[in-house]
């Protein structure tokens, strides 16, 4: 059988006195809050897409497959919170494995779509649109989706079925969630991380070089629309030089200029915006899991009895991270913050650009 043994290789049962009860009955109910919080809250991110055009942009995909990754771990975290309160596993060793590979397949496919997002915020900012549009084609995008499921799929399921005879079960901290193979997420964790960090500084820089140039080129504009106001007045106090001064028709090519600037600005600043609450979510995603990540890379170097204490409160808060996207979209994503609203207070007419499901929804 898989128990704590097996993560850290020593007879922790035998030196370690049994989990406390009362500290697994507030894992438990820590679980179950977030649980419900994650399941509604994702579930509400992935109906919005689905009933708004206006929502269903590229980058958004990958949104949508983070919700259906953190939607996927929440439905893995029953398991654990029923099991976490009984000294023996109330149910079959199947169903714990099968809770198990929910939770760490949503948690690598979380974090491999973070670094599709990342990339995606990097390409649309930094290069042209025709660059953007031929990456990022149907045929690209689906196979991105498909290798975030898959890999992080076989790289804990093929071990815990072959090595752990299918039981992922933790027998110490009566966990369904072996943290034997967590090691294995540095396969994923790393390169994300990578590419992660590599394009935000990237964004950060060229928005911050983008914001100079406007600066210096509307500076530059300021003499010469000074200088046109003196031509005027220069006219109306010259009365004999009117006919001259006035013939000339005014050429519509500065405005079109300004009114092209504007737009370009509007743009811009939309994109940033929404590149911003992209980096709230990884963010989020690191405070939540950067502890656990922590505590698995240095149990060789801490006492057993501190890793056995603290390891069950980080692997929660790990989970926390499943529930935090939606409130983030909640408060910092002006599009995602209005579907939501309409949604939850039942006025379906009322959300913007009604894909053709909520239009053949709302004509029944």
């Amino acid at each position: 059988m898989a128990d704590y043994v097996t993560s850290f290789g020593t007879d922790i049962e035998a030196t370690l006195p049994p989990y406390p009860l009362r500290i697994r009955w507030v894992l438990s109910v820590c679980l179950a809050i977030v649980c419900v919080i994650g399941l509604f809250g994702n579930g509400l991110v992935m109906v919005s897409v689905i009933f708004s055009k206006k929502l269903q942009t590229k980058t958004n995909v990958f949104v949508f497959t983070l919700a259906i990754a953190d939607f996927m771990t929440c439905c893995g975290m029953p398991f654990s919170s029923i099991s976490f309160v009984h000294e023996e596993l109330p149910f079959p060793y199947a169903l714990c494995t099968f809770g198990a590979c929910l939770i760490w397949t949503g948690v690598g496919s979380s974090t491999i779509n973070l670094a599709y997002i990342a990339y995606n915020r990097f390409i649309l900012i930094t290069r042209s649109r025709t660059a953007y549009d031929n990456f990022f084609c149907p045929l690209n995008i689906s196979l991105m989706v498909m290798f975030s499921w898959a890999f992080p799929f076989l790289l804990y399921i093929i071990p815990v079925f072959v090595i752990l005879d299918g039981n992922g079960y933790t027998e110490y901290f009566h966990v369904c969630m072996t943290d034997a193979f967590a090691y294995l997420g540095i396969f994923y964790m790393i390169p994300s991380s990578i590419v992660i960090i590599v394009c935000y500084i990237k964004i950060f820089r060229y928005i911050r070089s983008h914001s100079v140039g406007l600066k210096s080129r509307s500076n530059a504009e300021a003499p010469s629309s000074s200088q046109s106001q003196g031509s005027a007045e220069y006219t109306k106090s010259n009365p004999t030089n009117v006919t001259l001064l006035s013939s000339p028709p005014k050429s519509p090519k500065p405005p079109m200029r300004r009114k092209k600037s504007s737009v370009d600005r509007s743009i811009s600043s939309r994109q940033v915006q929404v590149t911003k609450n992209m980096f709230f979510v990884v963010c989020g995603y690191y405070i939540c899991i950067m502890p656990y990540a922590i505590v698995t890379s240095f149990t060789d170097f801490v006492d057993e009895k501190v890793v056995a204490i603290v390891l069950p409160w980080t692997t929660s808060f790990m989970l926390l991270n499943s529930c935090v996207n939606f409130v983030i979209y909640s408060f910092n994503h002006p599009q995602f913050n209005t579907v939501f609203r309409h949604i939850v207070t039942c006025k379906l007419q009322d959300i913007p650009q009604p894909s053709p499901l909520l239009q053949r929804l709302l004509r029944v």
